[in-house]
């Protein structure tokens, strides 16, 4: 399995991508969704243009590079969730996503990503086959 390179920022941000997806798989196996479900920003309005793009690439590419190397099973609600924590302590503006796909007539996925600054920064491999049946928008 090849590494990838990481920048100095990528490395700082490891550590709590490992304990937010542990956090977040710990809660969705163990508590009630009101206790995890984000809480959106009140308001219709349009989610403002992103000024820190390369902290939102940054904090994407560990959460979902880490989502894939960590002991346990890191689905797309888990690493949407430590994203969103981390987009959110540091005050970033994003949506939260939720889609469904009908895979056959007895069987409906479910897919969760993020956006910021109007495009998919984790989870877009699979979001495009997916219907968005809700989005919670962060200011």
């Amino acid at each position: 399995m090849r590494i990838p390179r990481l920048s100095w920022y990528e490395w700082s941000l490891l550590p709590e991508a490992f304990f937010r997806l542990a956090q977040a798989r710990w809660q969705v196996l163990h508590q009630p969704t009101v206790k995890w479900l984000p809480q959106p920003t009140p308001g219709p309005q349009p989610p403002t243009p992103n000024p820190q793009p390369n902290k939102v690439q940054a904090i994407a590419r560990v959460v979902e590079g880490l989502g894939h190397r960590v002991p346990w099973k890191s689905v797309c609600l888990d690493q949407a969730l430590a994203a969103h924590r981390m987009f959110k302590r540091r005050r970033i503006a994003h949506l939260f996503h939720f889609g469904v796909h009908k895979k056959s007539p007895d069987e409906m996925l479910a897919h969760a990503w993020i956006s910021s600054g109007g495009s998919i920064v984790l989870g877009e491999t699979k979001a495009i086959d997916y219907k968005e049946v809700s989005k919670l928008r962060f200011e």
